[in-house]
């Protein structure tokens, strides 16, 4: 039934999934997270389609790994393929904050304040939420 309606509306019948947005800092290494996109014999590709400059360690890997050097949203998009068959593409986004963003700094102790991490973290959030119920 499924291959009938794919082919009567065009669908492809892999689909990629780029994992969920996130948040990380300048030289911690990211891996992002392709896994999601099912069967075993999927052809990765991943593009960086937004941010400062950045390599991945193997762009046709499931999971690749890259360093940011800055702060910045990276947004890489994926597309999986098999059989002849490819996905439309998914997006991630990392935004990667200043290292200090969110410390307060009270009398030689430091703590994680509720500040700029909260208001990434809620902005990653609406992000994933619209792109979903696009």
């Amino acid at each position: 039934m499924l291959a009938l309606l794919s082919v009567a509306f065009a669908l492809p019948l892999v689909e990629a999934e780029a994992g969920l947005d996130f948040l990380a800092y300048p030289g911690q290494t990211i891996e992002l997270n392709g896994a999601g996109s099912g069967a075993d014999d999927l052809e990765y590709r991943w593009t960086r389609v937004g941010g400062p400059p950045a390599e991945l360690s193997d762009d046709s890997a499931p999971n690749p790994q890259f360093t940011p050097e800055r702060p910045g949203t990276y947004t890489f998009e994926l597309t999986v393929a098999s059989g002849g068959e490819q996905s439309i593409p998914d997006r991630v986004s990392v935004v990667v904050a200043h290292t200090d963003a969110g410390e307060v700094h009270t009398g030689g102790c430091s703590s994680v304040a509720g500040g700029s991490w909260l208001l990434g973290l809620l902005w990653l959030r609406g992000r994933r939420s619209r792109r979903r119920s696009a």
